[in-house]
């Protein structure tokens, strides 16, 4: 609960008592509120996101209370401490005593004290900590990002994944992110709700089964090695760079035959949250990466001097991150001063881990060309010309067609993405058009006006928001576009249409749909004139 600029972040809990000597439980009830001042723990900062609340929330707050929760259920030890606290303050009011003195004499007599104050501290000057609980449970608190760089933290939004709760791609069902058995589902295997629920409570980055890890350098010491527990010392291992390439999340998971959402996914935050691990996506020499949004650039001489010491044959750091930002590259571009691509990668890995570059990924879109429109104006007069030159025009129709005129009151073109069959890649003697296919397209013939079909009454170019979600008029346009085109790559392209709404990057395509980088690069060159490309981190 945010009032003004104060915010309160606590989670009430209640405990339930079983005691030997009686047949009535008892119950505890308790709610540990932390009260932040953002105009003193976030003074540069106008207004702080929900989400990084969020995250201090998940990663502070809510583990001190399940901690305390598990020690009240086993010894009441929050109803003890509980009862003190009331009583010294109680005693201090009798007796006239200050603020200052009733704080002392708690921090002295209470255990519990003392581990509130420091956690608030640890909170407000940006530093880990570790807590005892009840000379018990040892834990350590880990400040989220917001706190350790709360001046970056109005430039982390744009870092943020952007879900939409109508997206096709969310809702249809498979490789749902997290799979959670638990939630009844909205569809088979997608409970959006568990979708959501983990972007707000993980602390840490979304996962998602096509991205990787990066790991600190000093976790593959051999020297170090011990120190990591031996139930993730083979996920650890998964991470070790190389130019064969990363292992993704779903790769570790068959891998190590294990469940991803159950067992490879926890380590994963485990090792964020301990190691300060990073989730990234696979780094290749033939991506494009961009200066980090959070680079800052007074880091720039103390990154510049290492970055020498490591790579002398290339040009400076400055110079570099001005080579990358200017022009739309493959990294393996940039860096043909060093020869050898083993030397390129372990380059890419080291601005990756300090956080130099990010990567660039590409977003579709959906262009309707003045062609386009023409042609959907066209095919619409040819199909009411042969209506009405025929009685039995039903003959002369594809089967598509046939369906959608038995249905007068049908208004919006039906696109079934044909996800259980695509044909194979084109060969010379192959030549079937899209119109071969059943139930891809149907269409509405019944009015043979064009003026939806003209916006302002003229071609002109618009683009489709959402494709796979297209109006009648748009989808008359899709049918055009469609017109005469291969199967092959008419079927990938309403493959596609659910991912052209600008919230699904190429990498996510290829991840989701099982397709190789070179059919994906033709499909697109296929349809270069409709396809718009937008680049962003």
């Amino acid at each position: 609960m945010t009032i003004d600029d104060l915010t309160f972040l606590g989670h009430p809990v209640v405990e339930e008592h079983q005691p030997s000597h009686t047949k009535h439980a008892e119950t505890s009830i308790f709610n540990l509120v932390f009260v932040f001042d953002r105009l003193n723990i976030f003074p540069s900062i106008r207004f702080v996101e929900t989400q990084h609340w969020l995250q201090l929330y998940y990663t502070i707050i809510f583990k001190l209370t399940a901690v305390l929760a598990m020690e009240e259920a086993r010894a009441k030890y929050v109803s003890e401490e509980s009862y003190k606290l009331v009583q010294i303050r109680e005693d201090a009011l009798q007796e006239g005593s200050s603020i200052e003195e009733c704080a002392k004499v708690c921090l002295e007599e209470s255990t519990l004290a003392p581990i509130l104050r420091d956690v608030f501290r640890c909170v407000k000057k940006n530093h880990d900590l570790e807590v005892n609980i009840n000379n018990r449970f040892c834990m350590v608190l880990k400040i989220p990002p917001l706190l350790q760089q709360s001046n970056k933290a109005i430039k982390a939004i744009e870092l943020q994944p952007v879900y939409d709760i109508h997206d096709n791609i969310i809702l249809r069902g498979d490789q749902p992110e997290p799979f959670d058995s638990t939630t009844l589902p909205l569809y088979h295997n997608a409970p959006l709700n568990s979708v959501l629920l983990e972007w707000s409570q993980s602390t840490g980055p979304f996962l998602l089964p096509w991205k990787t890890l990066l790991l600190p350098e000093d976790v593959f010491d051999p020297a170090l090695s011990r120190y990591t527990k031996s139930e993730i010392q083979n996920l650890v291992n998964m991470f070790d760079p190389s130019l064969s390439g990363f292992k993704t999340f779903a790769e570790t998971a068959d891998l190590l035959h294990w469940d991803l959402y159950k067992n490879v996914y926890p380590l994963i935050r485990h090792l964020i949250y301990y190691k300060s691990a990073q989730v990234i996506d696979v780094p290749r020499l033939q991506n494009l990466y961009t200066v980090h949004p959070l680079l800052d650039a007074e880091d720039l001489p103390t990154l510049n001097e290492e970055w020498q010491q490591k790579f002398p044959r290339m040009a400076p750091l400055d110079k570099f991150l001005m080579a990358i930002s200017s022009s739309l590259r493959p990294f393996a571009s940039h860096c043909r001063a060093l020869g050898a691509e083993s030397v390129a990668f372990k380059m890419l890995v080291w601005l990756l881990r300090e956080k130099v570059v990010a990567q660039t990924h590409v977003y579709l879109r959906l262009l309707i060309t003045e062609r386009d429109q023409l042609q959907a104006v066209e095919l619409r007069k040819n199909r009411r010309e042969r209506q009405l030159g025929s009685p039995s025009h039903h003959a002369d129709v594809t089967s598509w067609e046939r369906q959608a005129l038995s249905d007068r009151s049908h208004t919006r073109v039906k696109l079934e993405t044909p996800t259980f069959f695509v044909p194979e890649w084109p060969t010379k003697n192959n030549t079937s058009s899209i119109q071969s296919q059943k139930n891809v397209l149907s269409m509405d013939v019944e009015d043979d006006r064009v003026d939806d079909l003209l916006p302002q009454g003229k071609p002109c170019p618009v683009m489709i928001p959402e494709p796979a979600r297209a109006s009648r008029t748009e989808s008359e346009w899709i049918s055009a576009l469609l017109h005469g085109r291969h199967s092959w790559y008419s079927c990938w392209l309403i493959r596609l249409f659910p991912y052209m709404n600008g919230m699904h990057s190429v990498d996510e395509i290829v991840a989701r749909e099982k397709i190789r980088r070179r059919d994906l690069k033709s499909v697109l060159t296929e349809f270069d004139a409709n396809i718009l490309h937008f680049y962003h981190p």
